[in-house]
Order: C-alpha cells, then sequence, then structure tokens
C-alpha cells in the first residue's frame, strides 16, 4: 500500500486507467491527474503559495472541485465550503477557517464576491474536459491583502472541517494529511478493496466524505463515479453500467433508495454489486435485512468520526453480525470509560483548532479521544452504540435515550421506521416525540404505540407526540438530526404530516358520577401540574409528560391533602389516578416524621438518608431507590420552612433536627448518609451531629459539590452565570420562530425565566428579612434562600470519617479545585470519577451508577 497520494497516482498511471468519472460524461484518467497534481504543486512554489496555505475551491463543476480538491490536499491544506450558502454564511465560513485563497472559475459569483470582500488571495481557473484529454489553465490573480495567524503543527495538515458543535459555532476539525491516509489504507486494506473496486461518490463537494473517498479510492486503483446529489434514478443507472462493486450511505439514504427500488420494481441481481456500506448513524436489525433483501448483497454497518476517521466495522467481524453492535476495531485503540467510547490512534486529529472548545473537554490526560458516544465493548471486542450523550432528550432530569425508545416502537409497533426527538414542553423541559413512516397497508396510532410499548419502558420514556410522514427529513449529509427534528416537521406542508398528541387519546368521555374524592382531587391535581384538559383515572402521570420536578410537587399536594406520604417509588410504579386513589384509601394517616420522606421503604437492611440539596426537595433520589439494593431502605429529607427555625438558618440547627429524625427511623446500628451538591456538604453536619451523639457513622456519599474555595474555616460559593445564560439562549432561538409563534413562546419563555429570575433575586430578600427580623419576607423569600444562607456561612468542621466522593470528570476545571478542599476537610477520601456533569448528577443513567456503586460499597466490610 501507498504512503501518499502521489505514490498512488504514479503507480496506476502506468496504465489506461480511469481514476474519476462524472455522471454526465466527464472522465480523468490517473496520468492526467497525476500530471495535474504535480503541475498544481509547481504552481504554488512559483506563486510561493505556502503548504499551510489554506485554500478553498469555489466552482459548481464537479471534477474541477474533485480535480483541485485532490491537488490541494497534496500540497497545501483544502478547506470544503458550501457554495450554495449565502455571502454572509460563506464570509462567515472564510474567516472561521482562517483561509487563505480561493480557486474558482465564476468571478461573479456569491464565493468570489465574499473572497474579494475579505481581501483573499484568488486563482482564476479554466478547465476544458473531455475524452480526448484535460487542457489547463489557471493564474493567480491576487495575493491576500492579510494572511490569518494559525495554530502551529508539527505536520502537514491535509483538510480543515467542521462538525457540529454545542454552541452555535461549529467545530473547527484539522486532519493530518498521515491520518487520512492511514484511515483510508485501513479501509482498503480490511474490505479488500483494490484496482476493481469502483464505487459512486454522491456526497456534496462541503462534506469531507467526498474527498476521502477520492483519496480511498485512487489509493486502491479503482475507478469513483460523482453524482450531483442523490438521485433515485441515477444511482441505480450507475450500478447497472458502470460495474459499481459497492457505495456508502447514512441508514436514511439507503432506506429511501430501497423503498424507490422496490415500489418501481426495478430488479438488482446478486452480482450488480459486492456489498453496500451504512455509516452516520445507527440501523437496526429489521433496517439490515430489508436492505440486504432489496439489495441481494450484505450490509456492512461502519462506525466513524470527522475526528477519527474510520472506528470499526462489522465487515470481517470475528463472529459474524451481532445485534446491536458496529462492528469491531478497524485499527484504532478503544476503551470505555464511565460508559463513553474513546479511541486513540494514528487515525485520530490533534484537537479542536476553536479558542472556545477545552482540549480536557474532548481528550483525557494520556491522549485518548472522547467520542461522546454512549456504549459498551464486549469480550470479542465489538463495539456497541447505545447513544449519543448530546442527543439524549432531558425530561424533567430524567434521561432519555432516543435509540432505546426507538428500537422498542420498531419491535412492538407497526412502523416502518421511527424516529425519537425531544420537543419542549410548557415547564421549560423536553418531552419525547416520535415521528414514524408507516406501510401503506398499516395504520400506526400513538394509541396503538404506546399500549404496546406498556410494561416495557418506564413511562417517562413514552412519546406524547407522534408525526407520520411519508419520508424522514434529512440533512445534507442524509442524518436525521433529532435536536431540530420537531422544528422542522412542524413547518412541513401539513398535507405532507399528520400528527397526534396524547391529549387526542385521552377518555374525554369519562363521567364524574363514579369518581372517589380521592379520584377528583387527582384529576384536578394532574390537569395544574400537566397543562392538560382531558385526563381519566386511568391517566398515568409519567405517561401524559409528567417529571422528577412535577412528581415532587404532586407528592406534596398530595401529603398536604391526605396526611400521606407517599414513598417515591411507590408513586413512580403506580402512576394512574386509579391506583394512586385506592393507595390513598389504604393508607393508615399517621404522621411520626417532619422532614423525613420515603423514597423506598422496603428491605430489612440499615437504611440510607439521602440529605436534599439546595431545593430543599426529596424527589431527587428516586432513581436511588430505583436501582440500588432491593433489601436497602433509603428516605430522603424535606426541607419545610413552615417548621419553626431560628433565623437565619444554619446547617447546625439542620443538622440536630435531621439527626433527631434519623434516630426516630434507626434507633441503632451503623448510620449511612448520601448527599448531592449542597446536600452533601450538609450530609457532613448530620453525621458529625450524630457522631456527637455517640453513633457509628459509617461513611457518608457526597455527589460532587458546588464551587467552593477555602476562606479560614468558611467556605464561599460561586455561582455560575446560568441565569444570564439562558436569557441570551432564550433571545437567540426566538429569530428561528414564525411569527405567529412568538406570543405562545414568549409566554412560555418569560414564564420560566421568570421563576429562575424569581430565585435568584429572593436571596437578597431573606437578607434583608434576617436583618429586620421580619417573618413575611423570610417566608416570601422562601426554602432555597433559607438554605443558601445556610451553606454560604457555614464554618466547614474537619470530618473525621470516611466520604466517598463521587466527581463529575465532564465539567471544565474550576479555577478552585474541589478535591483538595475535601482531601484538606476529611480524614478519609476516597474519590469515584462519574462521566456526567454537575448538573446532570441526578439523572437517571448518573443515579443507577451511582446506587450501584453504593451498593457494593455498603456490601463490603466496615473498615
Amino acid at each position: 500500500m501507498f504512503d501518499s497520494l502521489r505514490d498512488a497516482l504514479e503507480n496506476y498511471s502506468k496504465d489506461k486507467k480511469i481514476a474519476i468519472e462524472v455522471y454526465n460524461g466527464s472522465i480523468c484518467y490517473y496520468e492526467e491527474l497525476l500530471e495535474f497534481c504535480d503541475e498544481f504543486k509547481e504552481f504554488c512554489l512559483n506563486e510561493n503559495i505556502k503548504n499551510d496555505s489554506r485554500i478553498a475551491v469555489i466552482s459548481k463543476d464537479l471534477l474541477c472541485q474533485a480535480l483541485f480538491g485532490l491537488a490541494v490536499f497534496e500540497c497545501c491544506t483544502l478547506c470544503p465550503v458550501d457554495i450554495e450558502l449565502s455571502k454572509e454564511q460563506i464570509k462567515y465560513y472564510y474567516r472561521l477557517l482562517k483561509i487563505d485563497y480561493i480557486i474558482t472559475d465564476e468571478l461573479s459569483s456569491i464565493g468570489f464576491k465574499a473572497a474579494e470582500e475579505l481581501g483573499l488571495g484568488i486563482i482564476e481557473f479554466n478547465i476544458i474536459t473531455g475524452n480526448m484529454g484535460l487542457d489547463l489553465d489557471y493564474r493567480l490573480i491576487r495575493y491576500p491583502t492579510k494572511i490569518a495567524k494559525k495554530p502551529e503543527y508539527n505536520c502537514k495538515i491535509s483538510i480543515i472541517a467542521t462538525t457540529s458543535g454545542t454552541t452555535s459555532t461549529p467545530k473547527i476539525v484539522p486532519i493530518k494529511y498521515d491520518s487520512n491516509i492511514i484511515g483510508n489504507k485501513n479501509m482498503n486494506i480490511y474490505y479488500e478493496l483494490g484496482e476493481d473496486s469502483n464505487t459512486i461518490i454522491f456526497r456534496k463537494p462541503s462534506r469531507i466524505s467526498f474527498i476521502s473517498g477520492l483519496v480511498r479510492s485512487i489509493l486502491s486503483g479503482s475507478k469513483v463515479v460523482l453524482l450531483d446529489g442523490f438521485n433515485h434514478k441515477e444511482i441505480g443507472e450507475v450500478i447497472k453500467k458502470r460495474k459499481i462493486t459497492w457505495f456508502t450511505a447514512a441508514p436514511a439514504v439507503l432506506l429511501s433508495f430501497a423503498d424507490y427500488i422496490e415500489k418501481n420494481n426495478i430488479s438488482i441481481h446478486p452480482n450488480d454489486l459486492d456489498f453496500i456500506r451504512s455509516s452516520g448513524a445507527n440501523i437496526n436489525r429489521e433496517d439490515v435485512l430489508f436492505l440486504e433483501k432489496v439489495f441481494k448483497v450484505p450490509l456492512v454497518v461502519t462506525y466513524g468520526m470527522t475526528e477519527a476517521n474510520k472506528i470499526t466495522t462489522t465487515y470481517k467481524a470475528p463472529k459474524g453480525f451481532k445485534e446491536g453492535s458496529v462492528g469491531v476495531s478497524i485499527g484504532p485503540d478503544l476503551k470505555v470509560e464511565q460508559g463513553e467510547i474513546l479511541v486513540k490512534g494514528d487515525t485520530v486529529f490533534p484537537g479542536y483548532e476553536n479558542d472556545d472548545y477545552n482540549r480536557h473537554d474532548y481528550f483525557t490526560g494520556d491522549g485518548w479521544f472522547k467520542t461522546g458516544d454512549e456504549g459498551y465493548i464486549d469480550e470479542d471486542g465489538y463495539v456497541f452504540i447505545t447513544g449519543r450523550i448530546k442527543e439524549m432528550i432531558n425530561k424533567g432530569g430524567e434521561k432519555v435515550s432516543p435509540y432505546e425508545v426507538e428500537k422498542l416502537v420498531l419491535e412492538n409497533c407497526r412502523a416502518k421506521r421511527a424516529y425519537v426527538f425531544p420537543y419542549p414542553n410548557q415547564i421549560g423541559s423536553e418531552d419525547v416525540g416520535l415521528v414514524v413512516v408507516q406501510s401503506d397497508d398499516e395504520i400506526v396510532t400513538l394509541k396503538d404505540i404506546r399500549r404496546n410499548l406498556k410494561g416495557k419502558i418506564s413511562a417517562y420514556k413514552m412519546p406524547t407526540l407522534l408525526f407520520k410522514v411519508k419520508e424522514v427529513p434529512v440533512s445534507k449529509n442524509g442524518k436525521v438530526q433529532r435536536k431540530i427534528l420537531y422544528d422542522i416537521i412542524k413547518n412541513m406542508d401539513q398535507k405532507e404530516v399528520l400528527k397526534e398528541e396524547v391529549n387526542d387519546i385521552i377518555n374525554k368521555n369519562n363521567r364524574n358520577e363514579n369518581r372517589s374524592i380521592e379520584e377528583e382531587f387527582l384529576i384536578k391535581l394532574w390537569k395544574e401540574l400537566l397543562d392538560l384538559e382531558n385526563i381519566s383515572v386511568e391517566s398515568n402521570f409519567f405517561e401524559l409528560g409528567g417529571d422528577s420536578l412535577s412528581a415532587a410537587a404532586a407528592l406534596s399536594q398530595i401529603e398536604n391533602e391526605f396526611g400521606i406520604q407517599i414513598p417515591v417509588i411507590t408513586f413512580f410504579e403506580l402512576g394512574t389516578v386509579k391506583e394512586i386513589s385506592k393507595y390513598i384509601k389504604n393508607k393508615e394517616r399517621i404522621y411520626k416524621l417532619k422532614f423525613l420522606f420515603p423514597i423506598k421503604d422496603s428491605g430489612n437492611r440499615e437504611p440510607l438518608f439521602c440529605i436534599h440539596t439546595s431545593d430543599g426537595e426529596a424527589v431527587t433520589y428516586h432513581n436511588i431507590g430505583k436501582y440500588i439494593d432491593e433489601d436497602i431502605p433509603v428516605y430522603a429529607f424535606k426541607f419545610n420552612l413552615r417548621e419553626e427555625w431560628n433565623h437565619p438558618l444554619t446547617f447546625r440547627e439542620l443538622g440536630v433536627k435531621y439527626a433527631d429524625e434519623i434516630l426516630k427511623k434507626q434507633t441503632t446500628g451503623e448510620y449511612h448518609l448520601l448527599g448531592r451538591c449542597y446536600g452533601g456538604v450538609l450530609a457532613l453536619e448530620v453525621a458529625q451531629e450524630l457522631i456527637r451523639r455517640g453513633k457509628a457513622v459509617r461513611e457518608v456519599f457526597m455527589l460532587d459539590s458546588p464551587n467552593l474555595s477555602k476562606l479560614g474555616d468558611k467556605i464561599e460559593v460561586i455561582d455560575d452565570n446560568v441565569y444570564v445564560k439562558k436569557w441570551k439562549n432564550s433571545i437567540n432561538q426566538m429569530g428561528s420562530k414564525k411569527a405567529k409563534e412568538i406570543p405562545h413562546y414568549l409566554y412560555r419563555k418569560t414564564i420560566s425565566l421568570f421563576k429562575l429570575t424569581r430565585d435568584r433575586l429572593r436571596y437578597p430578600v431573606y437578607r434583608l428579612g434576617v436583618r429586620f427580623n421580619r417573618g413575611r419576607m423570610i417566608k416570601f423569600a422562601g426554602k432555597e434562600a433559607a438554605l443558601r444562607w445556610a451553606i454560604r456561612n457555614n464554618e466547614q468542621k474537619y470530618y473525621n470519617g470516611r466520604v466517598y466522593y463521587f466527581k463529575a470528570n465532564l465539567d471544565k476545571v474550576s479555577s478552585i479545585d474541589r478535591i483538595e478542599y475535601w482531601k484538606s476537610m476529611v480524614d478519609n477520601l476516597d474519590v469515584i470519577e462519574i462521566n456526567t456533569y454537575h448538573n446532570e448528577m441526578d439523572s437517571e443513567e448518573s443515579m443507577k451508577f451511582i446506587a450501584e456503586k453504593t451498593s457494593i460499597i455498603l456490601d463490603g466490610p466496615y473498615e
């Protein structure tokens, strides 16, 4: 195999071989391509165009894009730019990628005008192509007026690409020349691609897969046919007439083409192709079988990234196809940490160029790249991807994997294809939406889907919105963009889209005559908390959109109305108005404890006591109860400002009262405490109080802590600008809304942001209430303000015991080292890293990990 593009060109130019063919008939031979690349390199030397110069090719001619793209790839740095963008957008990418020159054949084009206005260097070309040869004519019109300052690399960078970012700014991905060559060589070797392995490229030249596909084809000495976009008819003709042996597309594109083949009765013969390759997204087993039936060849599933090239493949996997797997490594090293797939090797990029993308966020200290994909690797080396961390749907703190729901929908419902996406609800969180493509002879309804999924997934993961479409919209690179799918579909022609909401399937004919007092109360409560009109006794709180936040409010109001403390786990399991009403009727109304709330009251072992965080709620810990050892009861504290407190509130007073409650529940034995964020600091105070009373506290579990700095014996809480960011994001998002949607959008956002701002402003109110001894001001300020005062004025004492500290390792490095601080304040600190952010420590995935680790620790011997 060859170590450079030129070596391959020189080798294959000895024979009269076609390297590139365009669908309309233009062709280029290996010999011509070699000559073209050599002459362009000489041109750059003569014109003093340096080998690190960044160049964009601006042309509508596919062959020109291919020729210059390969020449620039070989001797300079190629920067693909989408020529279909507006002038301002093109200028944005010119600046973002720090482009020095453009190569163009259209001096009246938008791309040329944008370059002219920015003072970029301009190379004009004129190429006459045909079967008789290639005439070249290009010249430098002007040098750049200014060369942008770029990062220095100790190697040649062949491509500067962009990929989606977590902010509005795309990530800038520098790709090393050697990395691209090695990645494509690995693929050719692994797939046994040779001179007869002809392929198609229908990706736009602005995508990295365009130039990478060309390089791969040339390294194997084969022919590539270029198509101007994805066209069913053209692809079918090319496969038949050009002896294409394989091609690559995203699953949605492959499925669309397969549908076209079936509907138009097009015959695909077994010898037309060797295999087809799927990349860019997950694909389920049913779709794999469907594609293999239509194309009559194996489907190869692959996994790769712009940042890491080719990573895995199912081709030649040692134990054949495994359901749900993307295969085994094609070269790079792989491992999984905290549920995230990490990759390392020669094909991995050196790091993002953007100043706002901290290398620590994407690379470990020893050079492993964090892919952002959740998954695992089995004992045979097969990689399984369970979801994208950033594609997870945040439903009131509960995380929902779209892939999990999609898989179950396809397995249990009549949908032909299904994609899950988030959509905004009335309380500033996200709900689960679903879009399906249904067969012509089958009708899919939201009611049927939810009925078929009942008992197979948690209620909060149930879809509450259904769109039925003839074809799912995809991006320019053939991917389904889940994060913006809701906005795309709701703006489509409604004649092409059928919509069903959860409100449509609630029993509107449910009569009031036979409802009990408890049922009437719960129905009214459901309506208020879930913002729904039609509720029946069979309505499930979580299926209708309820989440942890609204569940906390429901439990509080049920407790106030009926004097009943329903364990959080019981509330989640019962779910419906009817079943919860029965529980209330049969439960003895006895109050023994003021603050301690049952999360899970079953089990014979010593309980785990969870201390609330700054919101004062117990329901935060319901997933601890869900996933912890079944024999361990779990109780959580709920702060009640209406009780008699001395103000200003102190951790000392909280510790005394909470220790009283614990000792009423558990009189003897070892004590186990847990707290998240503020709750972890308060848990230490409760532990100190229990020890002062001669009790044995075995351990305290701290689930991360606030940002802290040591100031004498006190700790200062450093607040993030979360509210400012939310206001800015809301204003930015308003620009994408239609005029008729803006009033409702503003109403929702104003209410949500008002609540956040109100909580922030109440702290100084509490401070004034304390200063002037005004009970009404203190009551108005609320529990969060009182608790914030307590932690800000807490004098942290040294804890002579064992603490297990769960560290959220996805947060950026803080200016204050929390671990070092707690090491100085705790006799025995064990740090357990968890692959999450501080603000997502209470998510289901995080709490599941914490509960399982906690169970193991509690099962171990006391040291």
